[in-house]
C-alpha cells in the first residue's frame, strides 16, 4: 500500500526535542521532498499542491483577521485562508500551514524544550521557514542566480 504524502514528510523528522539548525535543516528537507513527492520541479508552485492531498480541505474567508489557519475537524484538514489577501500571500499561508498540519501529532516533543515565552514565535518561524523553501527551493534559487537571473523584478 502506498503511504501518503503527509506520512512520508512526518517520517523524516525524528521525534526528539529539535535543536534550531535541525528544526530548519528539516523544514526545508521536508518541502523538497513535498515537491518531489508531487512532481513539481518549476516555479511557480501551485496550490493543488496541498489543496489536492486526501484529507486537506482549503477553503477562503473575507472575515478571517489573521492570514491562515488550520484545523482538525470531521476526519479532515480543514485549512482557511484569508480571501483578501493576494494570491501570492494565500500560497505562502497555505504553505506555513501545512507545515503545523505536518509538525502537529509531535509538536509537544519536537518543540518542547524551548522556552514557553519564545515557543510559539519559534514555530512560527519555521512555519514561514517551511513555506519559503517550498515555494522558492534552495536549488531553483541557485539554478536562476547561477543562469544570469540575480536581479529579479519585485
Amino acid at each position: 500500500m502506498k503511504r501518503s504524502v503527509v506520512t512520508e514528510l512526518r517520517d523524516i523528522v525524528p521525534i526528539r526535542p529539535l535543536t534550531r539548525i535541525e528544526a530548519l535543516t528539516l523544514a526545508e528537507r521536508q518541502a523538497l521532498a513535498l515537491l518531489e513527492a508531487v512532481g513539481i520541479t518549476e516555479a511557480p508552485v501551485p496550490e493543488r499542491v496541498v489543496a489536492d492531498l486526501p484529507r486537506i480541505e482549503v477553503t477562503r474567508s473575507t472575515r478571517l483577521g489573521h492570514s491562515g489557519a488550520s484545523a482538525w475537524e470531521h476526519g479532515r484538514w480543514r485549512v482557511l485562508l484569508n480571501a483578501n489577501d493576494s494570491r501570492l500571500r494565500q500560497r505562502f499561508s497555505l504553505m506555513h500551514e501545512f507545515k503545523h498540519i505536518l509538525d502537529h501529532p509531535f509538536v509537544d516533543q519536537l518543540y518542547g524544550a524551548l522556552d514557553a515565552h519564545e515557543r510559539d514565535d519559534w514555530i512560527e518561524l519555521i512555519c514561514d521557514y517551511f513555506a519559503g523553501c517550498a515555494l522558492i527551493p534552495r536549488p531553483w534559487l541557485k539554478r536562476a542566480y547561477t543562469t544570469g537571473n540575480q536581479r529579479p523584478r519585485v
